[in-house]
């Protein structure tokens, strides 16, 4: 977490956008697909983080590059051949065969280009870049230049990157706000708290990373929705060793996949109470409680492999959640409709709603 504090500057520029826009909405009184401007704030950070530039999704309120479509369609796709396997090798030659693009491909093309250009950087100029930090790509090409790593490995990083890393937190800060504007005591409760430690002097404006740990309610906050709304619907497979293993009295042998469900575990009475289907933050304030919830809490896998980009995705919902509900209200299209989902590999959610400036008629 230390080295992702370093990319807290490239937030804050992002959010700053991202502010500055929805001021814009709320001017206007557009309505407003929430996910969708969520996910273009998610892709300018990390675009910012990884690559030292935006996409500019944001400034220009599209998807310009054509990564989002393609992006879900790689997801569609895999999601159903993780099932199936075996069809992989045939479906890639099909696909050869009649000079069909994956759904990838502005994102590999994207990538590319921005590789050899920071290459050529790099042997034209010694100079640090005048950012106080170095990008995720940066840091890649010096691991390339001394022979740690190759191409491929670079390739791979920052398509990874992007693909991962802008859905995830997109999902996580759509739940969020859908959560935060759809329970009037929840949001009123958060907005105590960062009132209150704004006027003690504890947290500034843009909130800094280390001030929010702090932020109690935030925090639980954004645990209740990782814990409801995880962005992964589909089992974690794991494969049993030789010897083969006993699970809740059952017993499989070696070579089996086995795996959860994260929205099974998540919704556990035994683990989260009676009111597991509930959105409650409160449930999170009791600390022997909480430890054991969170050893239940799946949302970025577990263990050795737990998700590689779970720090990034964590500084931007921290940082940009107190931001938002510190200065507008979210009316929703239809505040009594259920949030509508889509499911594969990623639960994607979908409403919309209209941004208005807190305080304000």
């Amino acid at each position: 977490m230390s080295s992702m504090v370093s990319y807290e500057k490239a937030v804050d520029d992002m959010t700053t956008i991202c502010i500055r826009k929805m001021h814009q909405f709320a001017e206007d009184g557009r309505l407003t697909d929430v996910p969708h401007w969520m996910q273009y704030y998610a892709f300018d950070v990390i675009g910012e983080i990884t690559f030292n530039k935006s996409f500019g999704m944001m400034e220009h309120e599209a998807d310009t590059t054509g990564m989002i479509p393609g992006i879900r369609k790689a997801n569609d796709s895999l999601a159903f051949l993780g099932i199936i396997p075996n069809l992989l090798p045939w479906v890639i030659t099909l696909t050869t065969l009649i000079g069909k693009q994956s759904g990838s491909g502005a994102l590999n093309g994207y990538a590319l280009d921005v590789i050899s250009e920071t290459r050529e950087m790099n042997k034209q100029s010694t100079v640090r870049d005048s950012k106080s930090y170095d990008t995720f790509l940066k840091k890649l090409v010096d691991m390339e230049a001394g022979g740690r790593i190759k191409m491929p490995n670079v390739m791979d990083a920052c398509a990874s990157n992007i693909g991962a890393g802008s859905d995830t937190t997109a999902i996580t800060l759509s739940a969020a706000l859908f959560y935060l504007f759809t329970n009037p005591q929840v949001l009123k409760t958060l907005r105590e708290e960062i009132d209150t430690m704004a006027a003690d002097g504890r947290i500034s404006d843009p909130v800094t990373f280390q001030e929010a740990q702090d932020m109690h309610y935030l925090q639980a906050t954004i645990k209740e929705t990782l814990r409801l709304h995880p962005a992964v619907g589909t089992i974690l497979p794991r494969v049993v060793p030789e010897g083969g293993i006993e699970l809740s009295s059952q017993y499989f042998p070696a070579g089996t996949e086995v795996g959860v469900n994260s929205w099974v575990l998540h919704y556990s009475k035994d683990t989260y109470g009676p009111d597991a289907e509930r959105f409650r933050p409160e449930r999170w304030n009791s600390a022997e409680k909480t430890k054991m919830m969170e050893s239940m809490m799946f949302a970025f896998g577990g263990g050795s492999r737990t998700c590689i980009g779970r720090n990034i995705s964590l500084l931007e919902i921290t940082k940009v959640i107190p931001q938002i509900v510190r200065k507008f209200d979210l009316v929703l299209e239809h505040p009594d409709k259920p949030m509508d989902t889509k499911c594969a590999w990623f639960v994607y959610p979908a409403y919309k709603g209209w941004f208005k400036l807190r305080g304000s008629k």
